[in-house]
């Protein structure tokens, strides 16, 4: 498992990101032997780094609950993550799509 200081790390590169909308390479090629542990850990990392800047815990999501996808995704389990304030939309508003580098619809 990665260190506490490697989750941080990570997790600051994944909101940079997000801030300037830019796709980063996969974690998994910087860190080969990251865990689904070690990502949960980032993932925590994330939302606390979030949650300082200003944004609220709304939920959790679970994903990756059909046997296909988990296939197509070479992980043999569900996964979960946190939701925030911000990624929620009331129905027949307007989405700005601007936030998003590939924007995609989940039905």
């Amino acid at each position: 498992m990665l260190d506490k200081q490697t989750h941080t790390l990570i997790a600051q590169r994944l909101n940079q990101a997000e801030k300037q909308r830019e796709q980063i390479r996969a974690v998994s090629l910087d860190y080969p032997n990251i865990t689904i542990e070690d990502a949960y850990a980032v993932q925590r990392e994330w939302v606390n780094i979030k949650i300082a800047e200003g944004r609220t815990l709304k939920g959790h999501k679970i994903g990756l609950t059909s046997k296909a996808m988990q296939a197509s995704s070479q992980i043999s389990e569900p996964d979960y993550g946190a939701l925030l304030d911000d990624m929620f939309f009331h129905d027949g508003g307007d989405i700005p799509t601007d936030r998003f580098i590939v924007p995609r619809i989940e039905v």
